[in-house]
């Protein structure tokens, strides 16, 4: 049964308890501009979160730094508009994204924090491991929220993103229409 509820103050969704309880699935490196994270996307929707559910776990081996047992949790996004699509394949049927969780016990709070009663744009990914899903294109700026202006995730640090943040939403959207067209 998928697991879902929305952060019910803007301080709750300030701390982004969803984004920092998940690592990003074979990713390693930031964007260095708002162009460079388009480019890099295979897929740039706005929407939201519908449902958020385990999809797999396993046993973690300590020699990898870890011990105990980690997970995959699979959300489907509610798609309000396709921004971009590299393959127009990729806008049809559901939008599946994949997000590692190596804390298990961190599930619940994933599932809370999720963007799932307001708008976000995300910048996606496949999955080198399964194409009908998809990962977060860069470390800490795969997703924007929209409370009007810009919400950066936590850890979004770069030069060129706090100029974002004085952006309202849909100027953020529009942009990358004009980036993506």
């Amino acid at each position: 049964m998928p697991l879902l509820s929305s952060p019910s103050t803007t301080a709750d969704r300030d701390t982004d308890a969803f984004r920092g309880n998940f690592y990003l699935n074979g990713v390693s490196e930031e964007a260095s501009s708002l162009d460079d994270l388009a480019r890099r996307s295979d897929l740039i929707v706005v929407g939201s979160v519908t449902s958020l559910q385990e999809s797999r776990s396993w046993v973690v081996h300590p020699s990898l730094g870890a011990d105990g047992v980690a997970l995959y949790a699979m959300t489907e996004l509610r798609v309000e508009e396709v921004v971009s699509a590299k393959d127009p394949a990729d806008t049809r049927g559901p939008i599946v994204l994949e997000l590692f969780v190596p804390v298990p016990t961190r599930f619940l709070q994933v599932a809370a924090a999720a963007p799932a009663s307001e708008r976000a744009v995300f910048f996606l990914i496949h999955t080198p491991d399964n194409p009908k899903t998809y990962s977060f294109a860069v470390l800490n700026s795969s997703y924007f929220r929209d409370a009007g202006r810009v919400l950066l995730p936590v850890g979004a640090e770069s030069d060129w993103l706090g100029t974002l943040q004085s952006q309202t939403f849909d100027g953020l959207v529009d942009e990358l229409r004009r980036i993506s067209g």
